[in-house]
């Protein structure tokens, strides 16, 4: 489900068979059973609209929180700049990677623990 999705508002609410307007596997049930959602069409609510992904569900997986991590930039001049704060770790993984590899800049992931209070 990474076709260019992330790059949009969009939230994953359930999965339907083809031509289907109601869900049959919502979201948090198949967190449990992911088999549920195997052939079925993920449905979406992307910018206000609910819309269904056009392929179906071969598989689905399941991934533990990370927790929030954020990528941190370091230009030449030693200047700091944080592009990405998320919970996804390949996302940040990938902009990391693209800034790292220019000359001069270094880039990092860095997780975001809570304040503890005191």
């Amino acid at each position: 489900m990474r076709a260019g999705l992330e790059q949009l508002p969009a939230r994953l609410i359930g999965f339907s068979p083809a031509g289907a307007l109601a869900i049959t596997a919502w979201v948090h049930d198949v967190f449990r059973t992911p088999e549920l959602a195997r052939d079925l069409y993920p449905i979406f609510i992307i910018a206000g609209h609910v819309q269904a992904y056009p392929i179906p569900a071969a598989r689905v997986t399941v991934r533990e929180p990370s927790g929030v991590v954020q990528v941190v930039i370091t230009d030449p001049r030693g200047k700091r700049y944080r592009p990405y704060l998320g919970e996804d770790r390949d996302v940040a993984d990938r902009i990391a990677a693209a800034w790292g590899s220019h000359r001069g800049y270094s880039a990092t992931v860095q997780p975001i623990t809570p304040a503890t209070s005191a």
